[in-house]
């Protein structure tokens, strides 16, 4: 079995295991290793998307002890600093509710925030085609300022997230029609850590991050993630770079 069957059985299936049990960042990168080398990009280093991200947090508010549930739908604007480091500003809304042990209802609050991306290594694996499979590690940092409503009162919430990944990305044959350009998966750690008007519990606040990132062409991506910090999260995303 070749190198791409393998790697397409395995992201397939561990795909689907994840999800049946997120990132601090938006993932915005390029599948074209030439990318990550300076002055080589055939992009002018913009990009936008939109993500979706869900995570259940046990904090403390006013003395009391319950579930912080969020929710967060968000637009981004990126831009290329430089061939390793690609910088965000972050708004749109996130749904919160704070529950102990009973329904409550949560409402739509302001979101914004700014992250940045830094990939810290590239290298490409023994393959007869030239950059056609590669290893990456990526580090990201986020900051999301938000609110909720709880007790009939309004509390900020300031929301600090940082994750290290590593990525195996494989280019795929066939037409570009019928199938994407570059798949790939992704694992590692992941901290996020509540401040603000919340006692966030620090036994919650590291855990692990693993998704499957689909290159539909070299212009346009796509990603779903779980996360487990005590608690299973997920999320979603585009990417378009210009």
């Amino acid at each position: 079995m070749n190198i791409k069957r393998f790697l397409l059985l395995a992201i397939l299936g561990g795909a689907f295991t994840c999800l049946s049990g997120a990132q601090a960042a938006p993932r915005g990168g390029s599948n074209q290793s030439r990318d990550f080398l300076a002055g080589s990009s055939e992009y002018d280093g913009w990009s936008c998307g939109l993500f979706f991200l869900s995570r259940d947090k046990a904090v403390e508010v006013e003395n009391f002890l319950g579930d912080l549930d969020d929710q967060k739908f968000a637009a981004y604007v990126g831009h290329t600093l430089s061939s390793w480091i690609t910088v965000y500003g972050i708004a749109g809304t996130q749904r919160s509710t704070f529950s102990q042990g009973f329904a409550a209802s949560g409402d739509q609050k302001f979101l914004y925030g700014a992250a940045a991306n830094f990939d810290l290594f590239s290298s490409e694996i023994q393959d007869p085609v030239i950059m056609e499979n590669q290893i990456r590690v990526n580090a990201d940092l986020a900051y999301y300022k938000s609110m909720f409503t709880a007790f009939g009162e309004e509390f900020d919430v300031d929301q600090f997230d940082a994750s290290l990944t590593a990525s195996l990305l494989n280019d795929l044959d066939g037409v570009a029609l019928y199938m994407p350009e570059s798949i790939a998966i992704f694992a590692g750690p992941v901290y996020s850590q509540l401040t603000g008007d919340v006692n966030d519990d620090p036994d919650n606040a590291v855990g692990y991050t693993a998704g499957l990132e689909v290159f539909q062409t070299k212009r346009v991506s796509y990603y779903v993630r779980v996360e487990d910090m005590k608690n299973t999260g997920y999320g979603a995303g585009v990417n378009v770079r210009f």
